[in-house]
This record gives structure tokens, C-alpha cells and sequence, in this order.
């Protein structure tokens, strides 16, 4: 579905949201959060808004607990699409001593091997058939493809609660 509640599932909160178009921007969010699982990192969120290919998708994933600021490190890593800023990727993972590096290290890894799948989503065109389908089975979950600015407001305010 286009808006998945929040699964709560023991200490973590996630969410996503296709906020507009049809590409599978949801493969690249489930490796992300089996990726921050197992490597025991405390937030990931990944914010897409490619206007030009009517895309847009919002994931959240993260601990309940997060540590204190000082007890953990972050970065923020730019989605890049037809040489323009398309996105944003922010993580965040326990600073414990030796493990933050390693932790880095394999993230810059994952996102290199995700760069391929990301350029295929934004570069493949979405056949015809595609978009009708999405749409026919949208409207048969009640659901729009595309949210008008106020529903893109509160499910952006949904994703940051």
C-alpha cells in the first residue's frame, strides 16, 4: 500500500511512504533497514523528491532509544539523479570504540552497490501498462498514486513523530 503504518516491532519504529509515482523505491528502503539491523545502527532515513520524474519516497527507521548525540556518530549522504540532488540518505550508529569505523566502511560499501539500482529506478522508464496497473490498483485500495500538498504535509509530520 502507498502508506504503511508504523510497525513497531520490539525497540524500532518504521515508515514509509511512496509519496508519488510508481518505481520500486521499497527494495532499496528494505535493504537499507536489514542493513541498519544487522549492523546494530540506530537510524536511517532516506528522503527522495525527484520532481522531474513525478518520484517521490520517504522511509524512517529507527531505535527507540537513540544514544546521546555525543555517544553516537551520523552522516548524510546525497542521492544523486541526471547530476542533480535527488535525495538524501541520513544514518546514525552507535560511537562504541572500533566499531563505528567498520560500521562506516560497510555503509559507504552498501551505498555503492546501491548506486546501480538507484541510477536503473530513475533511469528506466515506467511503461505505460506499468502506470495503469499501479493506478488501477491503487484506486482499488482506496488509495491515490500521487498526494496533493497538504496529505505530502501530514505524511512528512507522520514520518518525523
Amino acid at each position: 500500500s502507498m502508506l504503511e503504518p508504523a510497525q513497531r516491532q520490539g525497540t524500532v519504529r518504521h515508515k514509509s511512504v511512496r509519496l508519488q509515482g510508481t518505481r520500486q523505491w521499497e527494495t532499496v528502503w528494505q535493504t537499507l533497514v536489514e542493513f541498519a539491523e544487522a549492523e546494530g545502527l540506530c537510524k536511517v532515513h532516506m528522503d527522495l523528491n525527484v520532481p522531474w520524474l513525478e518520484e517521490g519516497f520517504h522511509g524512517t527507521w529507527q531505535r527507540s532509544r537513540l544514544p546521546d548525540r555525543l555517544d553516537r556518530w551520523s552522516t548524510a549522504l546525497p542521492i544523486f539523479a541526471d547530476g542533480r540532488i535527488a535525495g538524501r540518505l541520513d544514518i546514525a550508529g552507535p560511537a562504541t570504540d572500533g566499531q563505528a569505523i567498520g560500521a562506516i566502511a560497510k555503509l559507504v560499501e552498501l551505498v555503492d552497490d546501491l548506486i546501480p539500482q538507484i541510477e536503473l529506478l530513475l533511469t528506466t522508464p515506467i511503461p505505460l501498462e506499468a502506470v495503469e496497473t499501479s493506478t488501477e490498483s491503487a484506486e482499488t485500495e482506496s488509495a491515490p498514486v500521487g498526494l496533493d500538498a497538504a496529505q505530502k504535509k501530514s505524511a512528512l509530520t507522520s514520518l518525523s513523530q
